[in-house]
């Protein structure tokens, strides 16, 4: 049995005459969970067999994450895990912080802006993960999508646009804006989510933008599903 994902198991317990069917033993909890994690490496370099300089390519890991029975199990074996816990929310929280300060309509410039009820725990569990997420990747490597972007669709585009430059631009921009400007423009969302699609097939660093092509995907996702669910909510 996998000792990090204990699947749950019963036992027949024998009845007696009078109750003959078994009675179930209480189940094993499930303390841990595999998880699949790809890490890539923009700028690192290796030496290959041939004795050239090159990238170091993308490295792939099965991992055991906790489950909530699990972080219970850690924190009963070892309660500086309380503080570990503390430290990861407020992380969580900081975050938030941070997307409230780069808000495109009403950004946070003084302590008299910020709404404390947008930084409970409860607020931001309740977001799109795509929401939680997109504060945590760096300006640079926003940057570096961009270039990769403009580079990657122009060299599609090129030949057959003669304003592909000035075009992609645009959608760049918007991209990096997390589609902020176009969030309710359901036509404009559908072609950049095609397009960000068509990026991710045909560029040679997709391995060093997952986390912006996930954010990306998800946020485009749920702008285009947001009315829709909103609608259904209310019926």
């Amino acid at each position: 049995m996998n000792e990090h994902n204990i699947h749950q198991e019963h036992s027949e317990h024998k009845g007696s005459e009078h109750n003959p069917t078994p009675v179930p033993l209480p189940a094993h909890p499930v303390l841990y969970v595999d998880r699949e994690f790809k890490f890539s490496f923009k700028k690192q370099t290796v030496v290959n067999e041939l004795g050239e300089e090159v990238k170091r390519p993308p490295v792939t890991l099965t991992v055991p994450i906790p489950t909530f029975q699990g972080i219970v199990a850690a924190i009963d074996a070892d309660p500086k895990v309380i503080q570990l816990v503390l430290d990861m929310a407020e992380e969580s929280i900081k975050d938030q912080i941070r997307s409230l300060l780069t808000d495109e309509e009403h950004p946070v410039n003084r302590q008299e802006d910020l709404d404390l009820s947008k930084l409970t725990l409860s607020f931001i569990a309740n977001l799109p993960k795509s929401e939680r997420t997109g504060g945590g990747i760096a300006k640079d490597t926003w940057a570096e999508w961009e270039k990769d972007y403009i580079e990657t669709m122009v060299a599609i585009r090129g030949d057959t646009d003669p304003k592909a430059a000035e075009k992609v631009g645009r959608a760049a921009k918007l991209f990096t804006g997390r589609l902020n400007q176009c969030r309710t423009d359901k036509p404009v969302l559908k072609y950049l989510r095609e397009q960000l699609a068509l990026w991710a097939t045909k560029s040679k660093n997709v391995d060093d933008f997952g986390d912006v092509f996930q954010y990306l995907d998800g946020r485009a996702t749920e702008l285009l599903n947001k009315d829709s669910a909103s609608l259904l909510a209310n019926l």
